[in-house]
């Protein structure tokens, strides 16, 4: 009986700790919740998710090792990074970048040429604030920046292309922002907010 009290005693682990996190979302078997989290944060259907091996292969022996907290391929054409970050968030970007440009690398070598290269999506969900927006969910692209009077020729483009590529996406996700607009949970994306730490 003694035990059973102690048990009681012991708090659950929160589903923002980073193993139970890995553990729930990146472990064989356990697809059917991580494609759920995924079609709330990417807004698409998934109609196949493979878990992969986090680890990032070293190209030479004084490369860093990466290894990424979840690591998926959805659809067949795409290749997802899941970041969960409750510690130390200095120089992230960074990080995240660095991690794409070795996901984007290590698919080349496999497929052998750029063209078929698959998008990347790094997702990133942090316990601080890191980025000076008012939104707690972000999106960033590779954008051209707005053409300078000076460099500008009429070549009869209506629109201008706004994007580089869309092959490379970055969604990060500030949990601390989240709680501050207390949200209705109202959306799939902040029902999973909400359970991964946004109470």
């Amino acid at each position: 009986m003694n035990n059973l009290n102690k048990l009681k005693e012991v708090d659950m682990l929160p589903l923002s700790n980073d193993y139970v996190f890995k553990r729930i979302f990146g472990k064989g078997g356990n697809e059917k919740i991580l494609k759920s989290l995924l079609e709330a944060i990417l807004k698409i259907e998934i109609q196949k998710i493979e878990i992969k091996n986090p680890e990032i292969p070293k190209e030479a022996i004084d490369e860093k090792l990466s290894i990424l907290d979840i690591k998926a391929e959805i659809n067949e054409d795409t290749i997802i990074d899941i970041e969960l970050q409750v510690g130390n968030t200095t120089a992230i970007e960074r990080r995240l970048i660095v991690y794409n440009a070795k996901l984007i690398a290590g698919d080349i070598k496999v497929s052998g040429e750029y063209k078929n290269a698959k998008d990347t999506i790094i997702i990133c969900i942090v316990n601080d604030n890191i980025l000076k927006r008012n939104a707690y969910f972000s999106l960033a692209m590779l954008k051209y920046e707005k053409t300078e009077e000076i460099r500008y020729v009429n070549m009869g483009c209506e629109k201008e292309e706004e994007y580089l590529s869309n092959m490379l996406k970055y969604y990060i996700i500030e949990l601390p922002k989240f709680k501050k607009k207390k949200p209705k949970v109202a959306d799939l994306l902040e029902k999973w907010l909400y359970v991964i730490g946004g109470r």
